[in-house]
């Protein structure tokens, strides 16, 4: 079974799809160090903010600073393009998942989303 698993995963990697996601990845890490960097903390920020939210006069101004780096590095087109074939990758995943689930036994639910994330 492991070694089923190995060539899956061996297979995988090899696909177009795969490759580009992890080109894509790459050139958003390094061109937009600075808006990750950014999100980063502005959503750590926020999050943390939420946690005291009653005593926080703030908030707003928080949620907005999060909510502009957030649109300002998702709405890259490098990133985009990143997202769609995650979604892309993630429809093949969910397909072969409930393509072996059918081999195994008819009783499993089916189409069941499984995240990669």
């Amino acid at each position: 079974m492991k070694e089923l698993a190995i060539e899956y995963v061996s297979k995988l990697q090899n696909e177009p799809i795969f490759k580009e996601l992890l080109a894509f990845k790459n050139t958003i890490d390094e061109k937009y160090k600075k808006e990750i960097i950014r999100f980063k903390l502005s959503e750590a920020q926020y999050s943390e903010a939420r946690k005291y939210e009653s005593y926080r006069d703030d908030l707003i101004k928080i949620k907005d600073k999060f909510i502009q780096a957030k649109t300002e590095l998702y709405s890259r087109p490098e990133v985009k393009r990143y997202f769609e074939l995650e979604r892309d990758l993630q429809n093949i995943l969910t397909s072969d998942f409930n393509e072996i689930k059918n081999y195994i036994s008819n009783k499993f639910t089916m189409n069941k989303i499984i995240s990669i994330k």
